[in-house]
């Protein structure tokens, strides 16, 4: 038998408030005008996927937790999945701030075992304050189990600047696709596909808030760098193995717009400016020979590079906020500190 469904919000009671002080709707039809809020720059842990095996004679017992966890607790209102495009859980239920999810539980059957996956937004659950929260039901969900063998299966990681005067443009000599979603002072770039076990996204991130959220964000131009890390390119011994994997962001190049655009111009490729413009530079780029592309990035190289854009000091930052984040420190089976 499945838990019974929430009853519904009160109207009127949309409205987040953060640990760090700002408030955002969590729909787009806010009346109420907001004072822009100061949105904090840095690495960020965005998304975070795990896998737990449960033996086959535990999974009924792991099966019954799920179900018979708490509909409010700590201020967020359980719901059950409903996601009929990947209905092949046994149950699943998830739980909300508001309208916001901050992590969701589900039992997958297996062809040969069994498993619980979960999937929590860490950035979030420190930025709501609901680590704690996470915690006590991540571990009650898998008190039945002695032995805990957790896989991650996909991480995001983000790192947002202010780009205030700025306008970049991107290229990767190792993404096979990408192009540029428009909409916003970048647009959206896409290095690789949602199928690739590395895929990087650069947006507009003060857009994005603005939008989905109805956050006015004191920076009017803060861009988000994102990396999302797949199973394959994952350390088997996640989280600890972060430590010792390639740097994802060599080969990544951010050029000055106005640069590329005139240095097509000066070099007889002023036909790629209007594919550039609407495609981006790696698609616009993909067109051309193999041996035309690298002189063509090779002559691009020669731009000076924005004095943020370390690659090796950006990964090694991405990678120790990844480590002392609370919500590793559940999966390495301790409790976290409050958040």
């Amino acid at each position: 038998m499945k838990a019974a469904k929430p009853k519904t919000m009160p109207k009127g009671k949309t409205s987040l408030t953060y640990k760090d002080g700002h408030t955002g709707a969590s729909n787009q039809n806010v009346n109420q005008k907001q004072e822009p809020v100061e949105w904090k720059k840095g690495p960020k842990v965005d998304q975070l996927d795990i896998l737990v095996d449960v033996p086959d004679k535990k999974h009924e017992k792991v099966s019954e937790l799920v179900m018979g966890l708490p509909l409010e607790i700590d201020g967020l209102t359980q719901y059950e999945m409903s996601d009929t495009a990947h209905a092949n859980y046994i149950f699943g239920c998830g739980y909300k701030l508001g309208k916001v999810s901050l992590f969701t539980i589900r039992c997958l059957p297996h062809f040969k075992s069994p498993f619980v996956k979960v999937t929590c937004g860490p950035a979030e659950l420190v930025r709501t304050g609901k680590v704690i929260t996470f915690w006590k039901l991540f571990s009650y969900t898998l008190s039945s189990l002695t032995n805990l063998n957790c896989r991650a299966t996909r991480m995001d990681l983000a790192y947002d600047f202010d780009m205030s005067g700025q306008e970049l443009v991107w290229y990767s000599t190792r993404a096979k696709k990408g192009f540029v979603y428009p909409g916003s002072t970048w647009g959206t770039s896409y290095l690789g596909s949602n199928r690739s076990n590395l895929q990087i996204r650069i947006y507009d991130k003060a857009t994005q808030l603005k939008k989905v959220k109805g956050l006015q964000i004191a920076q009017s131009q803060m861009m988000r760098l994102e990396l999302i890390l797949r199973r394959a390119y994952l350390p088997a011994d996640f989280p600890i193995g972060l430590t010792a994997m390639k740097n994802p962001l060599y080969g990544i190049r951010p050029y000055s717009r106005l640069g590329v655009i005139n240095w097509f111009k000066k070099h007889d490729y002023a036909d790629l400016v209007a594919d550039f413009l609407q495609d981006g530079l790696q698609k616009a780029l993909a067109q051309l020979p193999p041996k035309e592309r690298k002189a063509i990035v090779a002559a691009l190289d020669k731009f000076a590079v924005p004095e943020w854009w370390n690659p090796n000091q950006l990964w090694c930052e991405l990678v120790e906020h990844a480590l002392n984040h609370p919500v590793m420190e559940i999966l390495k089976g301790g409790k976290p500190q409050a958040s």
